[in-house]
């Protein structure tokens, strides 16, 4: 047994031996070669050294050029890897026309030119330095409060978030809206735009262009092709908004025949109704051009251009013209010429009506500003009132004084008695076939008046008279000026008496008149 077991080992000795003999030739030729390569290649070529600095990890040669490739910390400046002082909070760093650019790790930012860290809390995905302040950017569902990026609870639709102090602003997803601080879903149908919000419990929906809230869906608007986007319901009655020139008949919008110069129109039934704009007026149910100028408003009756002004303003020839008569007229104007049409009592004085009335009998007008009464005939002026004065068929006028006292002007041979004009007594001429005889004849109605006495070989009528003189009778004859009248042998005033007047009245010689 052992003789078979040595025999054994010394087979695999042997084998084992023959294999390292090989293997040892093999490696000896071939360092042989690679040595005679090395010394080959050492005697044609001289081996080259970098140069970038102590801090290079590696380098090459492409052509003449040196790459190299820096350690942690490092970077190339000037082609030779150089300290970069950034900071432990750094990942890498570079060199730009000498100026060094530190790229941080997460939670860390550029202050002063090094990387360091920021207290933003966890949930943050940026940071940055503005001088000593720190500018956090927070994740998705987090928002900055007090400086560290807090959790909003939004709930899972909110876009983003903001706190206010203590109070937390949310900004939800499209088609949703905060309702209790939670961004909840809006139920506004497929035709409601992504805005929508809530009051309480009710949702307010917006709409898609002609669509409308109905049922607090946004439901389809049938108004025709000529309606604006804009419609309603209303307790599910459709309310549309029409195009311009259009208007709603039977729920549709319909074209308006109203002319160019229409502003807006509308139906009552298959009644058009036309509103024109500023200087168009309707004729014939079309909006025409129709202007009265800035003070009128212009219309057309029965198809003719009328114009009504305001106050103070008359139509002249199709404009407002500028026409005031007062308060008590109505301006008109004719001709190119301003015309007052007063009312009762009121009489035109250089363009203005102004109180001038004279009674029923008379008529009121002023001439260079002073009022001036026409009477009726038997009708005088007393106090600026015509008032019944008639001194009957003989005289040749009659007056009142300023104390309504009549003054008759009577006829050669007749005198005033009570009033009135009758015959004076006369000595008259009786003819017959006989006989010519004289007598003196008086007025059967009436006692025969009495005159006063002249002092003899004088004659004076008063201030208001021009001469005076004596009848054969040997009664005084006043010739009184204009605006005065014999009463009583002197001249008295009726009115304003013109004293250089070259106007006579009829002659009063021979007149006698008696109060």
């Amino acid at each position: 047994m052992h003789s078979t077991v040595k025999v054994l080992l010394l087979i695999v000795c042997v084998l084992v031996y023959v294999s390292i003999a090989h293997c040892a030739s093999v490696s000896k030729n071939n360092i042989e070669e690679n040595q005679t390569d090395i010394h080959s290649i050492h005697s044609n070529y001289q081996l080259a050294e970098c140069e970038c600095g102590d801090g290079s990890e590696s380098c090459a040669f492409e052509g003449d050029e040196q790459i190299c490739v820096c350690e942690a910390q490092y970077a190339l400046r000037d082609g030779i890897c150089e300290k970069c002082e950034c900071g432990d909070g750094s990942t890498s760093c570079s060199f730009e026309e000498s100026q060094q650019l530190c790229v941080c790790k997460a939670d860390y930012a550029l202050k002063d030119g090094i990387c360091k860290k920021c207290d933003c809390g966890d949930s943050s995905e940026s940071c940055s330095f503005e001088g000593d302040m720190q500018t956090c950017v927070c994740k998705a569902e987090y928002a900055l409060k007090d400086g560290i990026c807090k959790k909003c609870d939004c709930g899972d639709s909110s876009e983003s978030c903001s706190f206010e102090g203590d109070m937390q602003r949310c900004v939800c997803k499209a088609e949703y809206a905060l309702k209790d601080g939670i961004c909840k879903k809006c139920e506004c149908g497929e035709h409601g735009l992504e805005t929508c919000f809530f009051e309480g419990d009710e949702q307010i929906c917006f709409c898609k262009a002609e669509y409308a809230i109905k049922d607090g869906i946004c439901k389809k608007c049938e108004c025709g092709q000529h309606g604006l986007e804009t419609c309603s319901f209303e307790e599910n009655k459709q309310m549309c908004v029409c195009k311009a020139d259009y208007a709603l008949k039977d729920g549709i919008c319909k074209k308006c025949e109203c002319g160019d110069g229409s502003e807006s129109c509308a139906f009552e039934g298959d009644e058009q109704i036309c509103v024109c704009e500023p200087e168009y007026a309707l004729r014939d149910g079309i909006c025409e051009k129709c202007q009265c100028g800035e003070k009128g408003t212009c219309y057309f009756i029965n198809g003719m251009k009328r114009c009504e002004c305001v106050d103070g303003y008359t139509d002249a020839g199709g404009i407002c013209k500028e026409c005031d008569c007062g308060e008590k007229g109505t301006c008109s104007i004719v001709n190119g010429l301003k015309r007052c049409t007063c009312q009762e009592g009121y009489t035109d004085a250089d363009g203005i009506c102004k109180e001038c009335d004279c009674g029923e009998k008379g008529t009121c007008s002023f001439i260079n500003g002073l009022k001036k009464c026409i009477c009726e005939n038997g009708y005088a002026e007393a106090n600026g009132v015509c008032k019944d004065c008639d001194c009957e068929k003989y005289s040749h006028s009659c007056y009142l004084d300023t104390m309504d006292r009549k003054l008759c002007l009577c006829h050669f041979g007749h005198v005033q008695i009570n009033g009135y004009c009758y015959e004076d007594y006369t000595t008259s001429t009786v003819t017959t076939k006989q006989e010519t005889s004289s007598e003196k004849t008086f007025s059967p109605t009436v006692q025969r008046p009495t005159f006063p006495a002249s002092t003899p070989g004088s004659c004076d009528c008063g201030k208001y008279s021009r001469s005076c003189s004596f009848d054969r009778f040997g009664r005084k004859n006043c010739d009184c000026y204009f605006g005065a009248i014999q009463i009583n042998d002197y001249c008295h005033a009726i009115g304003s008496v013109s004293v250089i007047s070259t106007t006579k009245m009829p002659s009063t010689a021979g007149i006698r008149q008696l109060l």
